[in-house]
């Protein structure tokens, strides 16, 4: 079982960092080319503690188990390198902070009538925006967990992938409860890409 944060209300994690599924993507693929880079990376920028969201390894594990190819003893060598890592729980606390980020972007992003009052069947996200859904937005309901996360412990985020669904995600966590620790890690090009 993987180790969990407890609450912590002392203000800012200065030198913690939450990792999106990506970055541990890369950390636990020791065969990817960009996996001695982020290695690396991790251990400069972050030199404190470091987490993963419980959502992390469910997506993870989701994943392996759509792999055909991969082989069962590679499955538990990834299962036992998440293991490594501080897990954040998916406790209350959690769920009533991504409820925050999500029902702001409801309310951002939800369909409206003509008077300008939001449709009360519109309650999910494929339904943000009139002719637009969830996947023309960007936004996935798996990285509202993550930045709810992040912005629940204070973390500094970790990612790869910083596109319009993320960014809005983030802005809407900025706004909602004030957070803004993003940072994106341009991958470099290295061969084998």
């Amino acid at each position: 079982m993987t180790d969990t944060i407890e609450d912590d209300d002392s203000g800012p994690n200065i030198n913690s960092y939450l990792l999106d599924t990506g970055v541990v993507s890369y950390l636990i693929d020791e065969d990817n080319v960009h996996h001695k880079w982020m290695y690396n990376q991790i251990e400069i920028i972050a030199g404190g503690d470091v987490y993963i969201c419980g959502i992390t390894i469910a997506q993870i594990e989701y994943g392996l188990r759509l792999a055909d190819a991969i082989h069962h003893v590679d499955a538990n060598n990834i299962r036992d390198a998440l293991a490594g890592f501080e897990t954040i729980p998916m406790d209350i606390d959690l769920m009533r902070q991504y409820g925050i980020i999500r029902a702001g972007l409801f309310r951002r992003y939800a369909p409206r009538t003509p008077q300008g009052a939001r449709h009360r069947h519109a309650t999910r996200a494929s339904q943000l925006v009139d002719g637009t859904n969830d996947l023309q937005l960007g936004i996935q309901e798996n990285d509202i967990w993550v930045v709810a996360a992040a912005s629940l412990r204070s973390l500094h985020l970790l990612t790869t992938n910083l596109g319009r669904g993320k960014e809005r995600i983030v802005d809407e966590a900025q706004r909602a409860v004030g957070w803004d620790l993003i940072h994106v890690l341009d991958l470099p090009q290295l061969r084998g890409d």
